[in-house]
């Protein structure tokens, strides 16, 4: 089972590289893989099935409202294959991880993932041997990725989970150079919102789950510095005041944010032109080239890069209506609030401080990137799984458990404390206790 979640994430990894893109085999595979995981749930024998949570009647109906957007779909075809991709996503991970996750432990269905992404970044340092692909035309490092903002959101997911294996001692050579590697890519991606979501969610991290004086404690004062030196990089790079105009206001020229802030009033307004069915779900990739909007109209030749909204919030609007997106991002967005004043009551080495810190950054790169429903993509699989692994824990109440970190080869440092029975003998123990992860 390791081995099929660590070739789906090497599989969406080459989706999104800069030589495996346009690979049929390669981007077909994805696909096959997301369906052995599924199979690999649907056909073992259990006496039953787990019951159906608050999540999986929020995907219902979201699936309802996918199948309700072909009405009004400018690409009924696409609609319909894109809508049995996600149904097929969510079955992988919130039913095949989830059952996984119950019957070895959380930190099975991670480590296969991590070592997936730390191997994206550590091929991308290697390929700095070969700048004409490693490097951007506009001097920014985009390694094996498509684009630099793939790499800089790629590093600011998995950093938090990086910094918490290391915490909790658990492969820290392999760890080690993978976190080094990452933060290097990042840096040289130079981009700003995967930097400050990084340096939030490792702060985060950190702060939480090393105890006072010592633990992650200490490695407060490095990260901030290797954070004053990325924005020193970007500084001396673009300018200074290339840097504060451009990079940050809102509201200085109308080209800030590589066009995003021209593209989204043209996107509002395609919007409210269906705004309770969308115009299909899955046909953001040809929004320019239907309904009023024109290249005139975005002030810019159209480009790939260009061509999606740019924007999750609004791009699922546009795609199946205001009220359907404004109720799923609602839940996650309450969800995860909720989480964090939870966690500000709690201190321990919990990995559940570094899912928080996942969610969090992946909710505010949705605002900046279309990534958070294309489950095509590299940065889903671990996004989603941390999300499932955090309502998971909350379902069975693993939120209070203090967890005993051990070496890597001592698998009771997966059990609760407080749920170790008094025997010597953990064979009897239910199949939930066991499974409280890290």
């Amino acid at each position: 089972m390791q081995t099929l979640i660590f070739l789906t994430a090497v599989d969406l990894i080459l989706c999104q590289s800069i030589v495996w893109s346009s690979n049929v085999i390669v981007t077909t595979a994805r696909w096959v893989l997301l369906a052995l995981l599924c199979l690999r749930y649907w056909s073992k024998k259990r006496p039953k099935h787990r019951p159906l949570y608050a999540c999986d009647y929020i995907a219902i109906a979201l699936f309802f409202m996918v199948g309700l957007s072909v009405i009004g779909s400018i690409s009924r075809e696409l609609t319909i294959m894109r809508g049995g991709s996600i149904i097929l996503f969510y079955l992988a991970v919130f039913w095949s991880l989830w059952d996984y996750a119950d019957e070895r432990d959380e930190h099975a269905v991670m480590f296969p993932l991590l070592v997936a992404t730390g191997l994206c970044f550590a091929v991308s340092m290697a390929m700095m041997a070969r700048p004409d692909l490693a490097w951007q035309g506009d001097g920014r490092f985009r390694g094996l990725l498509l684009n630099p903002n793939s790499l800089g959101l790629l590093g600011a997911i998995c950093l938090p989970l990086f910094t918490f294996e290391l915490l909790a001692g658990r492969h820290s050579r392999l760890f080690r150079i993978f976190t080094a590697c990452a933060v290097v890519c990042l840096l040289l991606s130079g981009s700003r919102n995967g930097i400050i979501s990084a340096f939030v969610g490792v702060m985060f991290v950190l702060l939480k789950s090393g105890q006072r004086g010592s633990g992650g404690i200490n490695l407060v004062l490095p990260v901030i510095l290797i954070f004053l030196l990325g924005l020193g990089f970007m500084i001396e790079r673009d300018g200074l005041d290339s840097f504060t105009r451009e990079r940050w206001s809102l509201f200085d020229s109308a080209n800030t944010a590589s066009g995003r802030f021209e593209i989204w009033p043209v996107a509002v307004d395609e919007i409210m032109n269906s705004p309770w069915i969308g115009h299909g779900f899955g046909t953001e990739e040809i929004w320019m080239l239907h309904g009023n909007v024109a290249a005139t109209q975005i002030g810019f030749l159209i480009s790939e890069r260009t061509i999606y909204m740019h924007n999750s919030y609004l791009g699922l609007s546009y795609q199946i209506g205001l009220p359907a997106a404004a109720g799923l991002y609602l839940v996650l967005i309450v969800y995860t609030m909720a989480n964090i004043l939870r966690a500000l009551s709690q201190q321990g080495r919990f990995p559940v401080y570094a899912y928080i810190s996942v969610m969090v950054i992946g909710l505010f790169a949705a605002a900046f990137e279309s990534w958070i429903y294309a489950v095509g993509n590299a940065f889903c699989l671990p996004f989603w799984t941390c999300t499932m692994l955090m309502i998971r824990r909350r379902l069975i109440g693993l939120r209070r458990a203090p967890i005993a970190v051990r070496t890597a080869r001592d698998t009771n440092h997966l059990i609760p404390s407080s749920s170790r029975p008094q025997s010597s003998t953990t064979t009897a123990m239910p199949s939930n206790a066991r499974s409280a992860g890290q």
